[in-house]
């Protein structure tokens, strides 16, 4: 494991694959001392990072569990603590809505609406069984992405990782929004490969550019 205040910020420095609007992007863990501990490292370099403590409560190890409580609690504090010192900012960090249940989600929304200028940072639609999950778990939902928006999750400033299979009325809402997609090249050019020709036009029909990304996989 890299040390956190030392080797890890170097290394992220010199590698940097994640950013958004030219930010660094840093997971922790659900352990508010993870948080500290990259932001303490990131403000000493002064980089520019973005970063979050991440929410889970269910459907994950016991180890890296919270709760709802505790994930509004822990995450409030930090981002009094955190968001807008130097080059600093911070991210509503749900894993991804398998690993959260409705009232942590809920949670997460509140804190969103408290503190429009922070980021919200999920997952989002990235292979067929996790949509099929997310439909049994939030039976009450039109799509996966209406998880997150009945919950207060969908907003300026929030950004959705991988968005492989949404369907045809979340990318017609999606045209019209301040939400952003966010693509870590590597990652998403081996998902790339596991798409059906079906799911791989439609999404090139709604984002061209990603089929250049997936078409420049690294050596």
């Amino acid at each position: 494991m890299l040390n956190m205040q030392t080797r890890s910020p170097n290394f992220l420095l010199k590698n940097c694959c994640a950013t958004v609007r030219r930010r660094l992007w840093c997971f922790p863990t659900v352990h508010p001392q993870s948080v500290d501990a990259i932001f303490q490292a990131a403000d000493k370099r002064n980089m520019r990072m973005l970063s979050g403590k991440v929410l889970m409560d269910e459907n994950c190890p016991e180890t890296l569990r919270d709760n709802p409580e505790s994930a509004y609690s822990d995450s409030r504090k930090l981002i009094e603590k955190w968001h807008g010192k130097n080059r600093l900012a911070y991210a509503i960090t749900p894993r991804f809505a398998v690993t959260s249940s409705e009232e942590q989600l809920k949670a997460a929304g509140k804190l969103a609406a408290e503190f429009p200028d922070v980021h919200v940072h999920t997952h989002l639609a990235e292979n067929h069984d996790e949509v099929d999950l997310i439909a049994k778990q939030f039976p009450w939902s039109r799509s996966y992405l209406d998880v997150y928006e009945q919950l207060g999750l969908v907003r300026e400033r929030s950004v959705f990782a991988h968005c492989l299979h949404l369907d045809d009325q979340d990318r017609t809402n999606w045209r019209n929004s301040e939400r952003q997609l966010h693509f870590v090249r590597l990652q998403t050019c081996f998902l790339a490969a596991a798409c059906s020709t079906c799911a791989l036009h439609r999404t090139q029909a709604f984002v061209p550019e990603l089929a250049r990304m997936w078409a420049v996989a690294p050596a």
